[in-house]
């Protein structure tokens, strides 16, 4: 059998050394702290008028203006109200009429709820206004100044009657186009759909969307409230809230609810149940984000005593999201499980860190425009992509204040990572617009870039990775994180690199380094390996970028060869000879490269890969030698690792190659034979000289009858290659005549005086020819023992007796008889070939006996002794050749 290499399992192993933490910055505010250079405090309050006044939607422009919407309660009654401030916390004068605007939309009371801002700097707010009978959708845009856009619907404001009964927006999303599309509920008695609308740039319901721009969804089995709302990068429309569903038992509870529509408007098949997806998560649902890799993040709070904030998040799909938090749902309560907090708006930041805004105290459920504000305080919280609070943000993750005592509604995260949250202050009756500014940490948007070997590295050979920084601020770290797809092993670097510029990292990843920060020796899977770049800023929990570059392989082990099986193409497998190939077929690693391949001291030819390889050398003659083949097997992986995996082997495993024929000799008797012989009763010997051993084959046959002339016998030898050598010779084959003239004479066999057929060398008178069939000896005596002789049989016939030779198959012996020695004479019986004799003539008896060659011959005449009409009768035996 081949020899086998037993096969490695591998595993990837790293040397963990302590993590050093991201370094603080110089700076003196940190991640959640409240930003006292907004207002002075972090906190300014807005009073429309000396009534109830609530913000809800908040937006922050690119100079840095903040921008808040939602009602206020003016003499008039409840309109939308909207204030714009400056980055320092002041009123803006420049808009509206000392930085506020209030806008009367309906027959009543008219609610702001969210608002979003156009890249040409109008702003457009959502809400609902009453008709007199209930509510509609409505939708107001305001000029960057605050005016109203003339160019918008009527005057600058529209309102859609989406079904017959009460009708909110919640939630505004501006798409790509600038097509604005709302959402929230309708529905008459307390049982409300999901309901979104879409408008054209001008605010003219988008005929194409849903039935002339509107769209009304069930969803549970009782009612359904849209709060939140995104549109993905495909234009699929992306809707949250919650839904009342009856329990076991009686009753009903809220759950987390999400519907998906396509671009038309129509439900996405692909998401959820048939579009919609009614969750296992219960509680109050408030608002969504979207991640950029299309998992949806909600946000809101438990019911009941102890509640408090509650996540979740879901895949692309529908499905909750097992990697985040427990099963796809993260609850945070309030510290010692007092003032419960709730979570109304949130927000995923660029490096995937979610920001949720809220309120803690005592929060009431209130009606369907969403919860009513009780006593409290503004909250923030920040979470990393897992769900795990940040424990870099604020304390524990989360940064609470008083703010009139009121809570949180609206929020925004600016491009410099400071997060404003918009909200009341807590006297529902009389209260004002509160607006807070918090420090998140710069976000830094500019990736660095990361160049890295192509072809990676293993023990003792250094990787550099050369990386370029853009500005970052002193105090700022860099980290390396190196994963192969299963394990992520993240090295801070030392020193720590805190300009703009390239820099570069030089190191063995394979051995520990001083710090134990690198991948250690050991096994690992080989790559390819991932690196990636991150760093912070000064904040030191501000938002990391980072870049990858693939295709770096950390190796420290050779490759390996788990299975050889060496042969040939010669028919015998074992054995090659001159012209065939000698074939060794292996596997490898996935590892090994083109291996390297010797077979018998020749560099072989390769064929196959990536991981099953056949490598073959055709045998010439002389090279290499006979004998037992040896092999090698190199293998070198990408990074660099070499290892002669197999060397020779001159076990039977193997194969042998024989290029040498067998030797053949021998002697040969005799080599003249009598016609008729058989090749089966020649004698001969033959000596095979080979070690695989020789199989001999004759030609002809044995069994083939031997006829006159001269046959050439060759023996072939044929060894365990098939190499062959052949041995001939000559065997001349002669009538019986000759073979018995050379027989009897030798060298006078060609002498007619001495061996012709009518000679008589011993002069016993019967010529050779009658010696020849009778038996007799030509050269020796015993004439009266072999002449034919005359008798009478039991009656009055006359006999000639003689003795023949049955092997004399060239002669034609012939009884005849006359009634005078000169004839005429008459054929009595014969014999042809050396068969039996025959009698020819009526009366004519023959009698013959005897088994062996020689036969005992009695021919009977066919008239009796004393016949009148043949007084006499000749009796004689004539022998022809």
């Amino acid at each position: 059998m081949p020899p086998r290499i037993a096969h490695r399992r591998r595993c990837l192993r790293a040397l963990l050394a302590p993590m050093l933490g991201w370094l603080a910055g110089a700076a003196l505010a940190a991640p959640g702290d409240v930003d006292v250079t907004f207002g002075g405090t972090g906190t300014v309050m807005t009073d429309f008028a000396a009534a109830s006044d609530e913000g809800r939607g908040v937006a922050i422009q690119p100079d840095g203006k903040i921008v808040v919407a939602g009602h206020a309660t003016t003499g008039a009654g409840v309109d939308f109200a909207v204030a714009r401030y400056l980055p320092s916390g002041t009123l803006d004068t420049g808009f509206g009429s000392g930085g506020k605007v209030t806008t009367p939309i309906g027959s009543g009371a008219d609610y702001g709820r969210s608002m979003v801002l156009q890249p040409d700097g109008k702003i457009v707010v959502a809400g609902y206004a009453a008709n007199g009978v209930d509510d509609d959708f409505a939708l107001v845009r305001y000029q960057a100044d605050g005016a109203l856009d003339a160019t918008f619907g009527s005057g600058g404001k529209v309102t859609t009657a989406m079904g017959s009964g009460e009708d909110r927006a919640i939630a505004v999303v501006l798409q790509a186009d600038g097509r604005i599309v709302l959402a929230g509920f309708s529905g008459v008695g307390g049982a409300y759909d999901y309901a979104v609308a879409r408008y054209q740039a001008d605010g003219t319901l988008d005929a194409s969307f849903g039935a002339g721009g509107k769209v009304i969804t069930p969803v549970g089995t009782d009612a359904d409230w849209a709060y939140g709302m995104a549109v993905q990068e495909d234009g699929k429309i992306v809707v949250g809230g919650e839904s009342r569903v009856t329990i076991s038992g009686g009753g009903a509870t809220l759950r987390y609810s999400l519907v998906r529509y396509l671009a038309d408007g129509t439900l996405d098949g692909s998401f959820g149940s048939g579009g919609v997806m009614v969750s296992t998560v219960g509680g109050r649902n408030m608002c969504l984000a979207l991640q950029a890799d299309g998992r949806i993040v909600m946000a809101g709070y438990t019911q009941g005593a102890g509640g408090g904030v509650r996540l979740a998040r879901f895949d692309a799909s529908g499905a909750l999201d097992g990697s985040f938090g427990g099963a796809g749902i993260v609850d945070t309560r309030s510290p010692g499980g007092s003032n419960p907090q709730v979570a109304r708006s949130v927000v995923v930041q660029g490096d995937g860190k979610i920001v949720i805004g809220g309120g803690g105290g005592n929060a009431d459920a209130g009606g369907n425009g969403g919860p009513t504000v009780g006593f409290g305080s503004f909250l923030v919280a920040r979470y990393n992509a897992t769900g795990v609070l940040d424990p870099g943000f604020g304390t524990g993750g989360r940064t609470t204040v008083p703010a009139g005592g009121g809570s949180a509604l609206g929020m925004a995260v600016g491009a410099d990572g400071k997060i404003v949250l918009a909200g009341t202050t807590g006297n529902i009756s009389i209260s004002d617009f509160v607006t807070a500014r918090f420090e998140g940490g710069d976000l830094v948007t500019e990736p660095p870039v990361l160049t890295a070997p192509a072809t990676g590295t293993h023990s003792g050979n250094p990787m550099t990775l050369t990386f370029t920084l853009p500005e970052v601020a002193l105090g700022g770290s860099v980290q390396l994180v190196f994963s192969d797809g299963t394990f992520t092993y993240p090295y801070v670097l030392a020193p720590m690199h805190e300009t703009a510029g390239t820099h570069s990292f030089t190191f063995d990843p394979v051995q520990p380094a001083l710090g134990g920060h690198f991948i250690s020796g050991g096994c690992t899977g080989g790559g390819p390996f991932t690196v990636t770049l991150s760093y912070r800023d000064a904040s030191a929990n501000g938002v990391a970028t980072s870049a990858a570059a693939t295709g770096v392989f950390i190796d420290p082990d050779p490759p390996m060869v788990p299975q050889v099986n060496l042969s040939t193409s010669n028919p015998s497998v074992a054995y090659a000879r001159a012209g065939d190939s000698v074939v060794l077929a292996f596997t490898t690693d996935e590892d090994c490269q083109v291996p390297e391949v010797n077979i018998g001291g020749l560099p072989a030819t390769l064929t196959g890969g990536p991981r099953a390889w056949v490598a073959s050398i055709v045998v010439a003659a002389g090279a290499p030698p006979d004998g037992y083949v040896p092999f090698s097997i190199v293998c070198r992986d990408i990074v660099g690792n070499t290892a002669a995996l197999v060397t020779s082997t001159t076990d039977t495993s193997g194969a042998w190659i024989d290029t040498t024929p067998p030797a053949l000799s021998g002697s040969f008797s005799p080599l003249v034979m009598p016609a008729g012989s058989y090749l089966d009763s020649y004698l001969y010997q033959v000596v095979a000289n080979d070690a695989s051993g020789v199989t001999l084959e004759q030609s002809p046959p044995y069994g083939t009858e031997l006829r006159a002339g001269t046959t050439h016998v060759t023996i072939t030898g044929t060894d365990g290659a098939g190499n062959q050598a052949s041995l001939g010779f000559d065997v001349t084959t002669q009538t019986t005549m000759e073979a018995w003239r050379t027989q009897v004479f030798g060298a006078q066999a060609g002498n007619p005086a001495v061996a012709g057929d009518l000679a008589d060398p011993n002069g016993n008178g019967l010529v050779n020819v009658l010696e020849y069939a009778l038996g007799g000896e030509a050269l020796g005596s015993g004439a009266a023992s072999v002449l034919p002789v005359v008798g009478r049989d039991g009656g009055d016939h006359g006999t000639l007796a003689f003795t023949r030779t049955v092997s004399r198959s060239d002669l034609t012996l012939t009884v005849r008889g006359a009634d005078a020695p000169g004839g005429p004479w008459t054929d009595l019986a014969r014999s042809t070939s050396g068969e039996a004799f025959t009698a020819l003539e009526a009366g004519a008896a023959v009698a013959e006996s005897g088994s062996g060659d020689a036969r005992a011959v009695v021919v009977s005449d066919v008239f009796a002794v004393g016949d009148p009409a043949h007084p006499r009768r000749f009796l004689r035996l004539e022998v022809v050749r």
